[in-house]
């Protein structure tokens, strides 16, 4: 017996006899780290790390934010914009030499433009605890430092329509924070009525799938939560597989969802009748388009999904569909989880 195809890792393998006679599909197993369904609570964040431009990109986010604010608990938000670092030698040579005082003071105003902004937000008016901080120097390295220091549990980016441009690329913020992160496109409806999750039965994936779910928990109104794998027949010619199309087809389908089913049970046990499974074969195009043609067929407001799925190669801190997903998406907010 030879496996010729791994779909899924620990999940499901295409295989043939030596005599290409008839195909087998494994037995799904549970991912390594959910054994157990646990109890899922509802969400609650303690404190958000909020980077804005002072741009454009700044009104819809803080109207996201208010949205959410009225939706799910946030207890405290800080909010930080960087500035480039002030270069003196480079100033004296340019003979602009500002004095220390005058840097000062341009920072306090733009500190004051920045709570003048959130305070006539909604979630400026709310109970949220806030604070703000206008930082010197690398945008992303500041970013990432007050992600530390705060111990965020939710970094919170805005992303300008057709440019992906923040003055930080957020997929570089994505790739690079430990914990997870919300990217809101410049024209992101205020609106959560169904949320997308794509898996690959990864433990990532299984930790996107908890978010929603606890994110529904918290809301008083129905939430959709659909849950979308995408999966991909190998090429007939390479291996040789001699059986009809459309048998192949069943046979993965049908262990698909039972990969689906070991999935559910062990990450959403008590949840998982609610979730509504969706299975797309990937026919061209990469798994990030699919993504993204399902968004928007099934109307979602919100894309969760792990930032890294069963790739064993240490160097890629976020996967690539995540990443090529933030790349093109410019409609729903997506929320990267770790």
């Amino acid at each position: 017996m030879t496996i010729i195809n791994s779909f899924t890792p620990k999940y499901i393998h295409l295989a043939v006899n030596k005599r290409n006679q008839y195909l087998i599909m494994t037995k799904p197993t549970l991912v390594s780290g959910h054994q157990e369904s646990k109890t899922i609570l509802p969400l609650d964040l303690k404190q958000l790390l909020v980077a804005v431009e002072l741009g454009e990109t700044d009104d819809s986010l803080l109207r996201y934010l208010g949205f959410l604010a009225q939706k799910v608990n946030i207890t405290a938000a800080q909010f930080v914009h960087v500035i480039p670092p002030f270069n003196f030698y480079q100033a004296l040579f340019e003979k602009v030499v500002p004095p220390v005082q005058e840097q000062q003071q341009a920072q306090r105003q733009l500190k004051e433009q920045l709570q003048d902004s959130i305070a006539q937000s909604i979630i400026g008016q709310g109970n949220t605890h806030l604070s703000f901080d206008i930082l010197a120097g690398d945008p992303l390295e500041q970013v990432l430092n007050q992600v530390e220091a705060t111990k965020a549990d939710l970094l919170v980016i805005g992303q300008k329509a057709n440019t992906q441009s923040h003055g930080i690329l957020a997929k570089n913020l994505a790739r690079k924070t430990k914990g997870n992160v919300l990217i809101i496109p410049q024209f992101s409806p205020n609106q959560l009525k169904t949320i997308l999750v794509p898996v690959d039965f990864s433990a990532s994936s299984a930790k996107a799938l908890e978010m929603a779910l606890s994110i529904r928990k918290q809301l008083q109104e129905p939430l959709r939560i659909v849950c979308l794998y995408v999966y991909r027949i190998p090429d007939f010619n390479t291996f040789k597989i001699n059986q009809p199309w459309i048998q192949v087809k069943s046979v993965v389908e049908q262990n698909i969802n039972d990969a689906f089913t070991a999935f559910l049970e062990s990450c959403a046990c008590q949840d998982q009748q609610e979730i509504e499974r969706m299975i797309v074969m990937q026919k061209d195009g990469d798994v990030a388009e699919h993504i993204m043609k399902c968004a928007k067929t099934e109307q979602s407001d919100l894309i969760i999904m792990g930032a890294k799925g069963h790739s064993k190669v240490t160097l890629l801190l976020m996967g690539s569909v995540a990443e090529k997903l933030i790349n093109r998406n410019d409609q729903q907010p997506v929320l990267l989880v770790r």
